[in-house]
């Protein structure tokens, strides 16, 4: 349903010093393809792909590739979910948009707007390894039942609790976390995080040593940041 994971797509008030803010953190910047336009810089890491644009209100969305998308959308429509926008003439990028009942935004593009990061072209991740994007919810019921119906399954390597459950499918894995507020972010799981967060921090990080959900780790910390970053001390 929702086609192949492309980026996290994020709105922010200056390009320039989000960027300089992932790429002091090991993200570098990705080939942009023909439809791209020039308000658009993608930056990678490993797997992630975060597509940054400037403007005035911070926004995050999850964006997907599908192609076909004229067609996909009556299939969307069939099991209940209506788009919130669609830009689909015939001289437009068609893309469309709608949300998962905690506002967060899902965005379905046409084709690719960069280029996948190339094995020989990985650094070694100083944040770990990612292991989610964690976020929000107010029923873990209601957020498991949507994003299954888009094809997401509970994630075998995760352990879910009362409070928590892991979704994965599409290239992307979700962690949804029930009763608690913070900002969706990325999470990445490393050891030495002591070390990690010393050296970060040294790097002119803005750093708070603790997590604002349960993960179960013996600890855990955040990169405040236009997008935050969760570590998580591996077990």
């Amino acid at each position: 349903m929702l086609g192949d994971f492309l980026e996290f797509s994020v709105s922010v008030p200056s390009l320039a010093e989000a960027a300089n803010e992932l790429q002091s953190l090991g993200f570098q910047e990705a080939i942009t393809t023909e439809i791209a336009d020039s308000q658009y810089m993608p930056l990678s890491m490993s797997s992630v792909t975060v597509g940054l644009r400037p403007t005035d209100d911070a926004a995050l969305a999850i964006s997907f590739i599908r192609p076909d998308l004229v067609n996909y959308l009556r299939a969307y429509r069939r099991i209940g979910i209506k788009p919130k926008f669609a830009s689909l003439a015939d001289d437009e990028f068609h893309r469309a948009g709608f949300e998962d009942p905690n506002g967060l935004q899902i965005v379905l593009l046409e084709a690719r707007t960069c280029a996948p990061l190339l094995p020989d072209n990985a650094v070694v991740s100083i944040l770990g390894d990612f292991v989610e994007f964690s976020t929000p919810t107010h029923s873990l019921t209601e957020s498991t039942e949507f994003w299954g119906r888009l094809g997401m399954h509970r994630d075998a390597d995760r352990k879910s609790t009362e409070r928590s459950t892991h979704l994965r499918g599409h290239g992307l894995r979700i962690g949804f976390y029930e009763g608690v507020r913070f900002a969706p972010g990325l999470s990445f799981t490393c050891a030495d995080l002591d070390t990690r967060v010393a050296f970060l921090e040294a790097k002119g990080c803005s750093i708070r040593r603790q997590l604002p959900f349960d993960t179960h780790t013996h600890a855990g910390a955040t990169i405040i940041g236009n997008l935050p970053i969760y570590l998580l001390a591996e077990d």
